[in-house]
C-alpha cells in the first residue's frame, strides 16, 4: 500500500533528489519540467508569487516500504472570489511548462493516481479548489477512481490549450520537407530563398554554458523589436523572470537550453531557445524583429529546429501550447487538452465556478459554440494591433552587438553560412533568385 508524504518546502524534497530524477526518466512524460531543479529554479525566480508570502508548496511524494514510487508538484495559492479570499491547489509549475502531470513508472499509474487524490481529499479542509490545467486525453488525472469520496465536490473538465508535436519519423530534413504538402512545401522554400537573399545571412546555435549566456543576451535584443513586446510576452518584461532563463542555463541543469540566433547583415534579427531533455526537444521561446517580418525569419528558425530534431535522433520536436493551425503546417500533430476542476460545494470559489457556467451557456446560445484556441488567437492579434507596430527602446548598440559576437567566435558555437543553409534544404538560391528591386522594398 502506497503512503502519501506531503511536503512544503523543496529543501525538505531535495532528499529525493535522486530517486525523483530516476522516476521522471522512467515516466511516460520524460519532462525537463518536473525535474527538482526546473521547480527549484522557477520557484526562486517567480514573478507572480513569492514562497511563504502568497504561494505554498504542496509537493506529494507516493512511498512504498520507505521508497518514492511517485510525485506530483502542487503550490496553495489564494484566489478571489465575491470579495473573498479562498485557497486553490494548482501545478508548482504554471508558466513556460508543457502538460504538467504527476511522475511514476508506467505501471504505477493508476494507484500513484488514486493515493495522491485520496491524500487531498483527505485534507479537503485546506481547499477549496484543485485545479489541473492542460491534460491530454489520455493523461493518468483525468481518470479519477469511481471509489473517491467526492460527494461533498463538484467536478468538472473544462477546454485548455491545444499542445503540438513533431514526431521525428525522417531520417534527414529533406525527407522532412518532402512529406510535407506540396504548397506548404513551395512557401518554406520561397521564404528561405528571399531570406538568404536578402543580405548576408548566418545562423548561429550553442548548447553551451558558456555560449548560451550571450546568446541570451542577443535573444533579449531581438525581444525589444517583436510583437511579445507589446503584449507583455516577452521574457525581459520583468528581471525576475530573465534571472528564471539565466538559472535554466547553468551546466548543473539536468537538461540542456539551446539557443539558435539568426544574423542577417550581422545584426541579429530572430532567435529561438530549446529546452533538451532525454531525446526530447522542446521549443519554449521563438521571436522575430517586426521590422524584418516581411523576410519571414520564423521560417528558418522553425526548420532549424527540426533539422537539428533529426540530426540528434530525438524523438520529437514540442512546439507547446497555442497556434495550432499554424503549427499544422509544420506536420505537427495537435492534442486537445482540458483542466480538470475540482471545488469544494459550498465554498465561495464553487459559487463562481457555478456562475461561469452559467454564463457560458447564455453566451453559447446567444453566439454558438466557443473555440478557445480561436478565441485567444483572435484576442493576440487584437493586442497586437492595438499596441501600435513601433518596436520597444531603441536599437542595440552596434559595438555591444559586434563585442558579444566576437567573443561567441571563440566559444562552442554552431556557425552556419547562407550557402550551407541553401544547401541543407535545397533552397536552390542560385537558380532561382528573388528579384532584387522586390525584396528592397
Amino acid at each position: 500500500m502506497l503512503e502519501v508524504s506531503i511536503f512544503h518546502t523543496l529543501e525538505a524534497v531535495a532528499a529525493y533528489r535522486a530517486q525523483l530524477a530516476e522516476l521522471n526518466r522512467a515516466s511516460r512524460q520524460k519532462s525537463p519540467f518536473t525535474t527538482l531543479e526546473f521547480f527549484e529554479n522557477y520557484l526562486q525566480h517567480d514573478e507572480f508569487y513569492v514562497v511563504g508570502k502568497d504561494l505554498e508548496v504542496w509537493f506529494l511524494i507516493a512511498f512504498e516500504a520507505g521508497a518514492p514510487v511517485g510525485y506530483l508538484a502542487l503550490r496553495r495559492v489564494r484566489e478571489r472570489a465575491f470579495g473573498l479570499s479562498a485557497a486553490k491547489l494548482e501545478f508548482l509549475a504554471t508558466h513556460d511548462v508543457e502538460r504538467p502531470h504527476a511522475v511514476c513508472k508506467p505501471e504505477d499509474e493508476a494507484r500513484c493516481i488514486e493515493a495522491f487524490y485520496r491524500a487531498l481529499l483527505e485534507r479537503k479542509a485546506d481547499w477549496s479548489m484543485l485545479e489541473l490545467k492542460q491534460q491530454a486525453p489520455d493523461a493518468q488525472l483525468l481518470f479519477m477512481p469511481a471509489s473517491l469520496p467526492l460527494s461533498a465536490h463538484y467536478v468538472r473538465p473544462f477546454e485548455s490549450m491545444t499542445v503540438s508535436v513533431i514526431h521525428n519519423r525522417f531520417t534527414d530534413v529533406l525527407g522532412y520537407l518532402n512529406a510535407m504538402e506540396k504548397k506548404a512545401r513551395s512557401n518554406v522554400k520561397r521564404q528561405l530563398r528571399n531570406l538568404l537573399a536578402a543580405g548576408e545571412v548566418r545562423y548561429l546555435y550553442s548548447e553551451d554554458p558558456e555560449a548560451t549566456p550571450l546568446l541570451l543576451d542577443l535573444y533579449l535584443d531581438v525581444e525589444r523589436h517583436s510583437w511579445k513586446a507589446r503584449v507583455g510576452g516577452t521574457i525581459h518584461r520583468d528581471e525576475r523572470r530573465i534571472a528564471f532563463f539565466r538559472g535554466m542555463l547553468a551546466a548543473t541543469m539536468p537538461f540542456r537550453i539551446g539557443i539558435g540566433l539568426l544574423l542577417l547583415d550581422g545584426v541579429p534579427i530572430a532567435g529561438s531557445i530549446v529546452n533538451a531533455y532525454e531525446r526530447r526537444l522542446h521549443a519554449t521561446q521563438v521571436v522575430f524583429d517586426d521590422r524584418f517580418s516581411r523576410l519571414t525569419p520564423g521560417t528558418l528558425l522553425f526548420a532549424m529546429l527540426m533539422k537539428e530534431t533529426i540530426d540528434t535522433k530525438a524523438e520529437h520536436l514540442d512546439l507547446m501550447s497555442g497556434f495550432s493551425y499554424y503549427k499544422s503546417r509544420w506536420l505537427a500533430e495537435t492534442t486537445d487538452c482540458q483542466s480538470l476542476q475540482i471545488f469544494r460545494v459550498g465554498s465561495a470559489l464553487f459559487y463562481k465556478a457555478i456562475a461561469g457556467d452559467l454564463r457560458r451557456k447564455l453566451e453559447e446560445r446567444l453566439r454558438g459554440p466557443i473555440d478557445l484556441e480561436a478565441e485567444n488567437v483572435a484576442k493576440h492579434e487584437s493586442a497586437v494591433e492595438a499596441a501600435g507596430i513601433a518596436g520597444e527602446g531603441a536599437p542595440a548598440d552596434r559595438r555591444i552587438v559586434e563585442t558579444r559576437l566576437a567573443t561567441l567566435a571563440t566559444k562552442a558555437v554552431r556557425a552556419v553560412t547562407a550557402a550551407e543553409l541553401d544547401a541543407f534544404f535545397d533552397v536552390g538560391l542560385a537558380k532561382h533568385r528573388p528579384d532584387a528591386r522586390r525584396l528592397a522594398s
